[in-house]
């Protein structure tokens, strides 16, 4: 056994020239570099190397701490250290005396209410107040845990008044750090922190989560030391059950309470290159544990659980010897003799690895080391975060001098960009891309709602269905059939003459289709109003996010001057909706008439081909009288603009007389047009006494051929009754056969004309049918004899119709009527005005929308936000001044990049001074 002199001596040996050296000043430099730049405040901001002590509680940790840094620290039953506490040693010159500071960091992640920094807290300690170190660091510590409390009115406070402060703080725990500086002759280069011990049960209040939330965010970074404190306690323990850290996966794990430190320090360092163990209370072993002993310098000399920096064992002060006043020399000379004494202890050869000197410069190595290899990274970041810092700078608000120019000018550019979106520019195509959209997509609800007529009976066969309704609108609508039609009319019939189609029936039918007119129109308009709306937000965001009250105002006039235009424009759709439910009318007859002639020939033929696959159903079908004349229609010169306001016989400008023709020579009101080119008509005989000398002058002069310069500018009125009795006593002579007529005629006569048909009657549009003559040598009229006239009332019995009367003999034959050939012709009128209207609508609409909301809204925008906000009232220079005034947040946010840079300035100054 050594004596305790031998002891001595080596116990000097091993400290000795720790300061001198060229690693110590080395190391002191390095240590004093980053204790000055995390003075700053900027361990936050560059994650700068540092060694942080973790245990549970009752692992002998505070121990630990006043062993390194020879100073008290406070010590209670339960938790005492409720913030980190970072202790700063630095070697001074032996004639320097014993020093300390304590400094409170306010950290920017919990700035409390206060700027971020170091402040100092208290006076000076020196060797002769060595002793009230502890009460300081109490009183340091009930500061950072009542922040809203001036540090006048806690430098003053007793132990037991600082107890009470501790019971009645708001926070339980804080991550503001309590700073130690201590100087002194004797002392290493090293800077740790010290965390609160782990607690596993807390009584429910809450602090189990709080300090290991608190102990992961200072482990977790790559530059952290962790030095973790194990206690070697226990009869019957496992080893692996106190160092769990890096011991096989599938070991037993029975006191996890006395086992937490360890096990965060394997979360964040699996491989445990960053941790040191550090074993206390190897006197708490009996001295009959052999075993255990034997496993424990196993592990320390590196035989078992190898790691990177490996284990040391420390013999730390116990109750008794800390109440009996224990010195800090002392309690170094007491752990050396119990290392030297104490087999296995005494016998091993690593010795190096005992007592806290040796863990003080084995730490301090890997920490200057790492200190030494991370300087040029501070270094860029520094570069870094100071750039970043200067940009977020520039992007603040700037503070201008002139707040309403700068306020006009942010106003000017913004309407500006508002009319290229509205107009479309390449470089803002979204709102009028999506409008597209949206437009396309009512055309096609509007073609949609095409009434569904289709030219089949209900129980026939649909041979060409897709033609006339499309399968989307199918699944919409019922289809409407030719017998649905038929129904329709006679429901509506009343006073009407045989074979007319009642009027209300035709525009019941148009209103039919219209009535979802509205809701599609209205859909349509509230997708641009959103789109537009959607749109005008991330300009004003993107003009006016740097002034919150500049950014509020202007959003509201925007919100409110597009709900207005959207009134406006709601109520021009309206209007349109109205135009089309009005009785309908259209000046377009041309493709009126061309469109009504497609729709009757596509639903004949596909009638026709039913009826070629229906023969059974056809077979039994009675033809009916049918009112509409299938025939290809010639636009009149003098046509009547088509409407269907009222009845057609109603539109003609003609008073109705059934025994009267028009001026223009028509019956039944209805006007005949003239043929543009060719013989007139002949001029059927009158009822008057025939005047024998008269006659005789005719019968000798030979007919006349009438070019069309010489015709007659109107045409020849004939009473109808004449016309009636013209045509019966006419009838046998067009009957008779060629060669007869031929016998009768003059030798050089020419050909006879072509037959001129009666008028065709649609809606109002007098059309026909027409057979230009040949444009060589015009023909002469048909040659007619008169006959008497029968009597007034035997046209109205005869079976001769009017249509007969002026037939010529060759005129052809026409096919049979189908059996709904009325019904046809209203569907065919009906689906012609519908593309018509469809056409007109669906164009009328977006132009409509696009004038009265878009194009409205941009044209009043200069002019509402002028007004609204005042930029032209008396006061207007005060009211910019409050619109471009600094937000509360962006000044916090300003405040905070300035204390940063100030803080990185600060650092970069010091890299400079240092060398780099």
């Amino acid at each position: 056994m050594l004596g305790a002199t031998s002891l001595s001596l080596n116990y000097a040996n091993i400290t000795e020239g720790l300061s001198d050296t060229l690693y110590a000043r080395t190391a002191k430099e390095l240590h004093d570099f980053i204790k000055s730049i995390r003075a700053e405040g900027a361990q936050s901001d560059l994650n700068l190397p540092r060694v942080v002590v973790v245990g549970n509680q009752s692992a002998g940790k505070s121990s630990l701490v006043e062993a390194i840094s020879e100073i008290k620290v406070p010590r209670d039953a339960g938790t005492c250290t409720r913030c980190p506490m970072e202790l700063r040693l630095s070697s001074s010159a032996p004639d320097e005396p014993w020093s300390c500071q304590v400094f409170i960091r306010w950290e920017p992640s919990a700035l409390d209410g206060r700027p971020a920094g170091e402040v100092p807290f208290g006076k000076p300690l020196t060797s002769e107040t060595q002793d009230d170190i502890e009460l300081v660091l109490r009183r340091a510590q009930a500061a950072v845990l009542n922040p809203q409390i001036g540090f006048e009115h806690v430098l003053t406070r007793t132990p037991e008044e600082l107890s009470s402060l501790m019971t009645q703080a708001p926070y339980r725990f804080s991550k503001n750090v309590v700073c130690v500086d201590i100087s002194g002759p004797d002392l290493p280069d090293l800077s740790f922190v010290d965390l609160p011990g782990l607690i596993q049960n807390d009584e429910g209040k809450g602090e189990v989560p709080l300090v290991e939330s608190l102990v992961r965010s200072y482990i977790s970074s790559s530059n952290t030391l962790i030095m973790l404190t194990l206690p070697m306690t226990g009869q019957n323990m496992h080893l692996q059950q106190i160092i769990p850290i890096w011991r096989p996966s599938n070991a037993p794990v029975d006191d996890i309470q006395n086992q937490k430190a360890a096990q965060l320090a394997r979360e964040v360092d699996p491989h445990g290159l960053r941790t040191i163990g550090v074993l206390t209370k190897p006197d708490a072993l009996l001295d009959g544990s052999l075993g255990q002993k034997e496993t424990y310098l196993n592990i320390v000399e590196g035989r078992a659980h190898q790691t990177k920096h490996g284990y040391f064992i420390v013999r730390l002060p116990d109750d008794a010897e800390r109440r009996d006043g224990i010195t800090h020399s002392d309690a170094r000379v007491a752990e050396a003799k119990f290392f030297a004494e104490r087999r296995p202890w005494a016998t091993s050869s690593h010795r190096h690895r005992f007592g806290v000197k040796n863990l003080v410069k084995s730490v301090s190595e890997p920490l200057t080391e790492l200190i030494r290899a991370d300087l040029p990274r501070v270094h860029q970041e520094v570069s870094a975060q100071r750039a970043a810092c200067i940009k977020q700078l520039a992007e603040l608000p700037p503070q201008t001098s002139e707040p309403q120019s700068h306020v006009y000018r942010l106003i000017s550019l913004f309407v500006e960009e508002v009319r290229k979106v509205v107009e479309g520019s390449p470089s803002t195509p979204e709102l009028v891309q999506s409008n597209k959209r949206s437009y396309t997509k009512l055309a096609q609800a509007i073609r949609e709602s095409a009434p569904p007529f289709v030219p089949y009976v209900t129980q026939e066969k649909a041979v060409q269905l897709d033609m006339f309704v499309s399968p989307h609108a199918r699944a919409k609508t019922t289809l409407i059939h030719l017998d649905s039609v038929r129904e329709r009319i006679q429901a509506c019939l009343t006073r009407e003459l045989p074979n007319n189609i009642p009027y209300s029936v035709k525009r019941a039918f148009i209103q039919d289709f219209q009535t979802r007119w509205e809701s599609d129109v209205m859909d349509c308009l509230d997708e641009v109003e959103s789109t537009f709306k959607r749109i005008l937000m991330n300009i004003v965001r993107v003009h006016f996010s740097r002034f919150k009250t500049l950014e509020r105002a202007v959003r509201t006039i925007v919100l409110d001057l597009v709900d207005v235009h959207a009134v406006t424009a709601k109520q021009q759709q309206k209007f349109l909706l109205k135009y089309e439910s009005n009785p309908p009318a259209t000046q377009n007859t041309s493709d009126l008439a061309k469109l009504r002639a497609k729709w009757l020939e596509q639903y004949k033929e596909a009638r026709a081909q039913a009826s070629a696959s229906n023969t059974d159903n056809s077979a039994t079908s009675a033809p009916v009288p049918s009112l509409s004349q299938p025939a290809q229609v010639s636009q009149p010169q003098d046509h009547i603009p088509f409407s269907f306001a009222v009845p057609p016989l109603e539109r003609s400008s003609t008073i109705f007389n059934p025994f009267m023709p028009t001026a223009s020579g028509g019956l039944f009101g209805v006007s005949t047009p003239r043929p543009s080119s060719g013989p007139a008509p002949a001029r059927l005989p009158s009822r008057r006494k025939p005047n024998a000398a008269a006659d005789a002058a005719t019968k000798q002069t030979p007919a006349k051929t009438t070019t069309q310069s010489e015709q007659p500018s109107s045409p020849q009125i004939v009473p109808f009754w004449e016309r009636v009795a013209s045509a019966q006593t006419q009838a046998p002579a067009l009957a008779t056969t060629p060669a007869a007529t031929s016998a009768t005629a003059p030798a050089t006569a020419p050909p006879a004309p072509a037959p001129v048909p009666m008028p065709q009657v649609m809606f109002g549009v007098s059309d026909m049918k027409q057979t230009p003559a040949p444009a060589s040598t015009p023909a002469p009229a048909p040659t007619m004899t008169p006959s008497p006239a029968p009597p007034l009332l035997a046209p109205l019995g005869s079976t001769t119709t009017v249509a007969n009367a002026a037939i010529p003999a060759n005129a052809p034959s026409s096919s049979a009527p189908d059996a709904y050939e009325d019904e046809l012709g209203l569907m065919a009128e009906v689906r012609a005005y519908f593309d018509i209207s469809c056409k007109r609508f669906v164009d009328y609409v977006p132009q409509a929308i696009d004038e009265h909301l878009l194009y409205a809204f941009a044209e009043g925008l200069l002019d509402a936000l002028v007004e609204r906000l005042g930029l032209a009232a008396e006061d207007a220079g005060a009211r910019c001044a409050r619109y471009v005034a600094e937000d509360p947040d962006v000044a916090a946010r300003r405040e905070a990049l300035l204390a940063k840079k100030a803080r990185l300035d600060r650092v970069h100054k010091e890299l400079y001074t240092f060398g780099l």
